[in-house]
Parts: structure tokens; C-alpha cells; sequence
């Protein structure tokens, strides 16, 4: 969701409509409450419910008029309070049909969401069918198998792609996995109410902002988002993951145990017995229930979309890389799995350079939780701005998602336990897609450095001597009397030769990559006083222009270390990398060069250097990592990244770098896209005309779209040029479609 603000005066009959309420008025007419009473009774139901279900329509109808302002915080406590007085008869007057692993619903004449799945909180809870077992590589380096030692040294020292035999990327797929949450559902505004922790326990005293009416609107994008990658990424796809609300059953509060689970109201089964698996030929589509990714951590619903992010990682069955995506965005052009992850270059990041996010200032909205993710960064990595990730489909990796979890464990559970999105710097949130984005950015950096000043330069014992600071010197292209160095940027072939195995292997990716981590570091130089662009690879320009294709100066200062800070290589490699963070940016633009057009062989040890001996103790310890990696440490100051403090035993220093390298390897990429935010009538109209303008040119219309719903007027005519503007981009209904859903409106008020 994005920031909430207040309906515009004269606009609230409309927008009280668009929800179901049609007028305003100090309390619910009786009529109304009456109405709402009826159809939420249960077929069996008797006069001896009618206090839960009165709860439940109080808090309903409470939930649309506070909304809307018509209820000040006061009666909404009282509204509160008389839920609570339910309780006790909620137990004994559950309807007889709530069963586990049977859909529910309540009475038919209900125009919201009306089918959802029943599960008890306290049981190993309730799985709908199809899930898969916890992947294995969330702890360890399983998502990149042995390869032998040769030819991981060749990929990484030389460029050249280490490929099995039978390694075919166009066989490839990757998992999808989408937020969602049908805002009209009566049981979602319910429930933000009674959640709602600054009305119900602060009362007058302070209150959220009423969210936009588009919050609560449904126009039925999952479905169409869903078809969109059906019907362009439909080969490269693996399991589908909808992760989707749950409440408590209305009146309850969670004091009975049972939750009904949201589901898409198209999905196939609601009149027969719960399918084993949605299937549509040889793709699955799972639902996962928020109670089953906070395990333990609280009771209430959520409805703050970074807390659900927090615990992506907690989702069964999904593939070590995977792409997640909100139900507003959708697949308009022929991707491919090489748009968002490959083995030979990793992940692809889509960041902007021209928009970057610092850890100071003043922020609001979703920059209060980017801030501080920044924050998080500058404290385990150096302080600086990084920039902004775009906002359409995000590539996840779980190992990654597993890393850190346990670095940030206190922020990101703090997150996890926010209902709503947190509006202070006091208590933030974190943004988890932006902090494990840049955390993967970041740590190759890092083991860049390190492999090239402790692994190479720097001694067994971890002593720094001046001959040590002579020898990186000359390396670095400096005579001892150089105070400084100019660094100028040499040609690099590396995005040139991944375009050249594209073309010769027939793959046409619609995602340009526009830089590679085999050519060191996309951040160098990026300051908001600088140029906005990541590094370019080309010759430098005639000396009448002497600064084109400069890089950075590097000072002998760079060494210096603090009064009081011993000098070894461990010192001296936290003094570039993190206290002054642009000496190790420019360090790195250096070693790149001195390794040619391609590969990295410059900042790698010698083959023979092997780690220290060790007792056999040492590898016993509870806290021995076998991942090739720096220390999982929320800071650096105190950490000792001497090379014997590695826990590597029968590896190469050499080979140990290179695994850590290839854990950690990366892509920035530039994907056709673009971003619509329906407003009115006409503006939609315009919008939605200009994505279609060159639907028949696959290389220049927009490949990823997001839209987003805010609305100010012609609601119900926005709606429905809208969802037909869906169903003629996306026409084909899946398999797991209810069989005539495609023409129903769906969870529309």
C-alpha cells in the first residue's frame, strides 16, 4: 500500500459508495446494521450467535465509517470494548461447517469475499496441498553445486563461464511469489480496526490517518497478474506462491484459535472438496496464509507489506532465487529467466542511479523504512548512499533472505511485529527487497577487498609491515615518492562477451544488463553531488578532456591507520573498506584494471597459499560457518578479519575466495517498464492507450507494468475500463479458473 491521506473534501459520497457505504451519519441507520446482521448470519446459525455476529457487524461497519471519519476514536474504543464482551460466547457458538481443510463461507446473498480457508493456530497448523519441503539451500551453498576447482578458477580469475555439460539455460525456471490481499473483504477492514493499535489503545489520544479509498478497492489484478506471467514467462516459470491474509474468526479475536484464511475467489473448488494442488499443465499454484510465515510472533493480522517481506524467508518450498512481485504488476512482454537471475552472473538487480537513499535527513512514508535499511548498511559496510530499487518485479534469494535474518534479526523481528507500517524513525520498519539487494552488492565488495589485501598482499600471521604498504603500492600503479594516484578506467569486455553467448546460443533477453559484478564495484563515484550513472566500460577520451573516463584518485593516506590501531592486514583492510569507504572503491577500480579486458585474477592469492594450521577444535566450535564468507556481524569495527580467523580448513585461500565470489555475483540491468497511476477517467484512459502504443513491437513496449489505484473520481467507470483493459491484455483463464469467473466480478462492494 502506499502512504495513506485523507479523502478530499466533496469527494466523500463517492468514495463512500465505491466501498458500500452510501451516505454519512453520526451512527449506522438501523437498516443497514440490520442488513449486514442477515447476511452474515450462517446458514445453521440461531439466535443464540447473534452477539458474535453483532460484534463482528459493529466492527465492520465501525471500520468503514472511521475510515471515512464519521467515528471519532472514542466510540471506536467503546466499539472495541463490545467485541470483547463477545468472547466468551465465541467458542460455543462456532458454526458447526468451520472444519479444517474445508473451504467456509458465509451466507450467500454476501456480495464480499465470501469463501476462505478455516485453520486452527495452535494446530501444526493447516497446509493447503501442494506445498513442497523447505529448500535445502537457505543454509549452506546448495543453490551453487560442486563445480571442479579448474574451472571455478577459470570463471572467476578469467571470465569464462563454468558450465556442466548439460546446463542449458533455456531449461531453467524460477519460483514467482506474490503479495496480495483483497482490501473489500469485510473480515480485512474488521480486522484493521480491532488491529488498529493507535485507535484501539491510545482512543482520542492519537489515531492513523485514514487509508485511500483505493485501499480498500478490489478490481481483481491477481488474477490478471497471474495469467500475465502465464502468458509471458510461462516456460521459465516454476511453483506459483500466493501469500495472502488471515484473521481470526469474526467475534473471536484468535480466543477460539480458528482463523479463516483469505483465498483468490476465482480459484476453482469452492462448490466441491479442496483440490490436491491447483495445476495448469505442469505449473502449481500455492496459497501460504500469513499465521504460517510469523510462526509465533504475534496473533494479530498484518497489513504492513514490509513486515510481510520480513518473513519471505519463512515460505516452504520456494526455489533459492525467486522473483516476488505485488498483485499490481504484470508481465507485458516475452521475459525470460535471464531478465531476473542466470548461474553464470546471478541475481539482476534494477536500481536507479539518479535516485539515491542516504541514512540522514528527515523521511516519511516508505523512505522512513529505505532510511533505515541504509542505516543497517552504513553500519556493517560504510557509510553511503546507495540507490533507490525500482519498483516492479524484485529477484529474492533465499540464502541471501537466511543471511540476513540472522545479521538483523532484532530490526527485522521488530519489523515482523508492526500491524501497520511504522510512521516514525523512532520504531522503523525495514525494507527487506532494498537491504538484501545491496547487502549481496556489498558483501562482494567486501570479499573483493579482502582477497586482494589480506588473501594476496597480506601475510600468514597477519602482520602489516612497510614492505607490505611498498608492495600494494607499486601494485596499485604508484612510485613510493607518489603521493597519489590517478585511476583512469580501461576498456572492459565483459558485458560485450555475455551479449555475444546470447546471441550465439539464440536468447534474446528484453532486460539490458548495464553492469556486470566481474567488473568490480557499481557504486564508485555515485554521490547525490555526482554524476547520477553507474560505471561505463569504454577508452578513455583524448587528453583535451582529461577528466573523461577518470575514475578516482587514490592517496597513500588510504594506509594510514588511526593513532592506537595496530597495523596488520585485517586493520588495514577494515581502514579501506569501511572507515574510508571511497579508498576501497578506488582500490578496486585499480585492480580491475590491472586485470585486462575480462575476469579477475588480479585481486586473487597465489594458488599455493594455503590457510594456516589449526587445531581440530577450532572447526568444532558451534559458530564455524562452512559457507565461504565474511563473518554474518551487524558491524565491523570489532571484527577480526585476519585470514586465520577464517574457518576454512582443506580449501586454497585462493579457492575459498573464489566460491565466496561466486556466492555473492551480481548483475545491474535495465528492463522496459512502466509505472501508471490511475487518477481519473481520462488520465486512465491516456495511460492505459500509451501501454498498448507498441504492444506489437516486443522490443519497445514496456515488458514489467505497475499499476496503481488512486482514484479521485468516475470510480466505477475507471473500474471497469480498467479490468477490460485486463481481460484484453490477458484473455486466457487458467486451468485453476473458475469455470465462468472470467466474466464475474469478483470482491467488488
Amino acid at each position: 500500500m502506499y502512504p495513506y491521506r485523507p479523502i478530499p473534501p466533496g469527494d466523500d459520497e463517492e468514495k463512500a459508495s465505491d466501498i458500500g457505504l452510501t451516505t454519512r451519519h453520526p451512527s449506522p441507520p438501523p437498516s443497514s446494521l440490520s442488513s449486514l446482521l442477515n447476511s452474515f448470519r450462517h446458514k445453521s446459525s440461531s439466535s443464540s450467535r447473534l452477539s458474535v455476529r453483532k460484534a463482528f457487524a459493529f466492527s465492520c461497519i465501525a471500520g468503514v465509517l472511521y475510515v471515512f471519519g464519521i467515528v471519532f476514536p472514542y466510540h471506536v474504543q467503546r466499539l472495541a470494548l463490545a467485541i470483547e464482551a463477545a468472547h466468551d460466547a465465541c467458542v460455543e457458538q462456532l458454526p458447526s461447517s468451520l472444519r479444517l481443510g474445508e473451504l467456509f463461507r458465509f451466507s450467500e446473498d454476501v456480495k464480499f469475499n465470501q469463501y476462505y480457508l478455516p485453520f486452527l493456530q495452535t494446530s501444526s497448523s493447516w497446509r493447503l496441498p501442494g506445498r513442497w519441503p523447505t529448500s535445502q539451500g537457505s543454509s549452506s551453498d546448495a543453490e551453487m553445486p560442486d563445480i571442479p576447482a579448474d574451472c571455478l578458477d577459470d570463471y572467476i580469475a578469467l571470465g569464462v563461464p563454468c558450465k556442466a555439460p548439460d546446463d542449458d539455460e533455456r531449461t531453467r525456471t524460477l519460483d514467482i511469489v506474490w503479495a496480495y490481499v483483497n482490501g473489500s473483504d469485510p473480515l480485512h477492514k474488521a480486522a484493521y480496526l480491532q488491529n488498529n493499535e493507535e485507535v484501539v489503545s491510545k482512543g482520542h489520544r492519537g489515531y492513523r490517518r485514514p487509508p485511500k479509498a483505493g485501499s480498500f478497492r478490489e478490481y481483481d489484478e491477481l488474477r490478471y497478474s497471474v495469467r500475465s506471467v502465464l502468458q509471458n514467462f510461462r516456460d521459465a516459470a516454476g511453483k506459483l506462491f500466493v501469500v495472502t491474509s488471515d484473521f481470526p474468526y469474526p467475534g473471536c479475536d484468535g480466543s477460539s484459535g480458528w482463523r479463516l484464511g483469505q483465498l483468490p475467489q476465482w480459484l476453482v473448488g469452492q462448490e466441491e472438496p479442496l483440490p490436491q494442488a491447483w495445476k495448469d499443465g505442469n505449473l502449481t499454484l500455492s496459497v501460504v496464509h500469513h499465521h504460517s510465515i510469523f510462526n509465533a510472533l504475534h496473533n494479530h493480522s498484518v497489513f504492513n507489506s514490509l513486515a510481510i517481506e520480513s518473513r519471505l524467508n519463512q515460505v516452504e518450498g520456494v526455489s533459492d532465487y525467486f522473483v516476488y512481485m505485488n498483485d499490481d504488476v504484470f508481465f507485458n512482454g516475452n521475459l525470460s529467466t535471464h531478465d531476473f537471475y542466470t548461474k553464470e552472473h546471478g541475481p539482476v538487480f534494477r536500481m536507479q542511479s539518479d535516485l539515491l537513499v542516504g541514512g540522514d535527513g528527515v523521511a516519511g512514508g516508505e523512505w522512513i523504512a529505505l532510511k533505515r535499511s541504509n542505516q543497517l548498511l552504513d553500519g556493517r559496510f560504510g557509510k553511503r548512499s546507495r540507490p533507490y530499487l525500482a519498483h516492479l518485479a524484485k529477484t529474492l534469494g533465499m540464502p541471501f533472505l537466511h543471511e540476513i535474518s540472522k545479521i538483523w534479526e532484532e530490526d527485522l523481528s521488530r519489523t515482523a511485529s508492526h500491524p501497520f507500517r511504522s510512521r516514525t524513525s523512532e520504531d522503523p520498519d525495514v525494507h527487506i527487497a532494498f537491504l538484501m539487494s545491496h547487502y549481496v552488492v556489498e558483501r562482494w565488495r567486501e570479499m573483493l577487498l579482502w582477497s586482494y589485501i589480506v588473501g594476496a598482499i597480506g601475510s600468514d600471521d597477519g602482520t602489516w609491515t612497510h614492505e607490505h604498504h611498498r608492495r600494494i603500492w607499486r601494485d596499485l600503479g604508484g612510485n613510493f615518492e607518489d603521493q597519489a594516484i590517478d585511476v583512469l578506467r580501461q576498456p572492459r569486455d565483459t558485458l560485450n562477451r555475455i551479449k555475444q553467448a546470447w546471441e550465439s546460443a539464440d536468447i534474446s533477453p528484453l532486460t539490458i544488463y548495464s553492469f556486470s559484478s566481474f567488473d568490480g564495484y557499481p557504486y564508485t563515484g555515485l554521490e547525490p553531488s555526482a554524476p547520477h550513472r553507474f560505471p561505463k566500460f569504454r577508452k578513455p577520451q583524448p587528453d583535451t578532456r582529461p577528466q573523461a573516463g577518470m575514475t578516482c584518485n587514490l592517496s597513500q593516506d588510504c594506509f594510514h591507520l588511526p593513532k592506537g590501531i595496530p597495523m596488520t592486514a585485517s586493520e588495514i583492510f577494515k581502514q579501506v573498506a569501511f572507515r574510508e569507504p571511497k579508498c576501497g572503491d578506488c582500490i578496486i577500480s585499480a585492480v580491475v584494471n590491472k586485470c585486462g579486458q575480462a575476469g579477475l585474477d588480479a585481486f586473487l592469492p597465489d594458488s599455493r597459499r594455503k590457510f594456516p594450521a589449526r587445531p581440530k577444535s577450532f572447526f568444532e566450535k558451534a559458530d564455524n560457518d562452512p559457507v565461504p564468507r565474511l563473518p554474518l556481524t551487524s558491524e565491523w569495527e570489532s571484527v577480526d578479519f585476519s585470514i586465520k580467523s577464517m574457518t576454512a580448513s582443506e580449501l586454497s585461500v585462493r579457492e575459498w575466495v573464489a566460491r565466496a565470489l561466486r556466492r555473492y555475483r551480481f548483475v545491474l540491468g535495465d528492463t522496459p517498464a512502466t509505472f501508471v497511476q490511475l487518477d481519473s477517467l481520462s488520465s486512465a484512459k491516456q495511460k492505459l492507450a500509451s501501454v498498448d502504443y507498441h504492444k506489437d513491437n516486443l522490443r519497445r513496449r514496456p515488458a514489467i507494468v505497475c499499476v496503481n489505484d488512486d482514484v479521485q473520481s468516475s470510480v466505477a467507470q475507471v473500474r471497469q475500463l480498467f479490468t477490460g483493459w485486463l481481460d484484453k491484455r490477458f484473455p486466457e483463464p487458467a486451468e485453476w479458473e473458475e469455470r465462468g469467473a472470467k466474466k464475474r466480478t469478483v470482491s467488488q462492494p
